[in-house]
């Protein structure tokens, strides 16, 4: 259905964006991403972000900055290859064997954080909302497939 495509891409888009933007205005400079930022020249831009959004940072609890971005991505990425390959059989394998790598690295990266295998401080917080955002990727997926098959048996009658 185009306009479900078209829904999933707008939400693959904000959810993005929304990531990016609390990433950017909530957490230290010293993250290696300002660096590669300013090299491509963005430093100013940056700067005046963040000066925008100071005043209403300290009323948003810790958790939207350090968290949420990282399963905003995950949600993100999940519905752009479900956008990318559509609904064909050997599309949607393709579309499972992508979204499982995705899955593994974004899953494997905090679990590794909790052996001390990857950089990063774990936080049980960051896998709830991994899960949350695949739940959510999941449910649509089924939403999608009932809504199908109810407009196929619909119009067979």
């Amino acid at each position: 259905d185009g306009k479900g495509r078209h829904m999933k891409k707008g939400v693959a888009l904000i959810a993005m964006l929304l990531g990016g933007m609390l990433y950017i205005t909530g957490r230290s400079e010293s993250l290696r991403m300002f660096a590669w930022l300013g090299s491509i020249g963005a430093r100013d831009e940056i700067q005046d972000l963040r000066s925008f959004a100071a005043p209403y940072i300290i009323f948003l609890p810790r958790w939207v900055f350090y968290s949420l971005p990282q399963a905003l991505w995950y949600l993100s990425g999940l519905l752009s290859f479900d956008c990318i390959w559509g609904l064909g059989t050997h599309a949607r394998r393709a579309c499972r064997v992508w979204s499982l790598a995705f899955s593994v690295i974004a899953f494997g990266s905090e679990i590794g954080q909790y052996f001390r295998w990857a950089p990063g401080r774990f936080d049980p917080l960051d896998l709830t909302l991994l899960v949350a955002s695949l739940i959510a990727v999941m449910a649509t997926g089924v939403l999608e497939h009932r809504n199908g098959q109810t407009q196929r048996r619909g119009s067979i009658i």
